[in-house]
């Protein structure tokens, strides 16, 4: 009797975490918010990589001449350079904060 009630509870524990994943993955979606794994991924590396999709997209369009091409091989670097700072740069408060404790 004890091991049927304990696999009950167990089995009810976790349909309870995933309707609450569900729940809140809903939610998220209706209020149109964005969770970020990490913080320093914002705004200038959405538009970095947004500009370089687009010159990508023009570059494909026109029939790969080689203007379209080095635009696009100049704003993937830009984007990557951007993002490459960034994650550096919040590697290096991370270990900064780690050392002071």
């Amino acid at each position: 009797m004890k091991i049927v009630l304990t696999i009950i509870l167990m089995k009810n524990r976790k349909t309870l975490k995933q309707q609450s994943r569900k729940l809140n993955s809903s939610l998220q979606k209706r209020m149109k918010v964005q969770r970020f794994k990490d913080k320093w991924y914002n705004e200038e590396c959405k538009f970095a990589i947004e500009e370089m999709k687009k010159a990508r997209e023009k570059w494909l369009i026109k029939g790969r001449m080689k203007k379209e091409e080095q635009e696009y091989h100049h704003k993937r670097k830009k984007a990557h350079n951007i993002i490459r700072n960034k994650e550096k740069r919040k590697l290096a408060m991370k270990k900064w904060q780690k050392a002071e404790i």
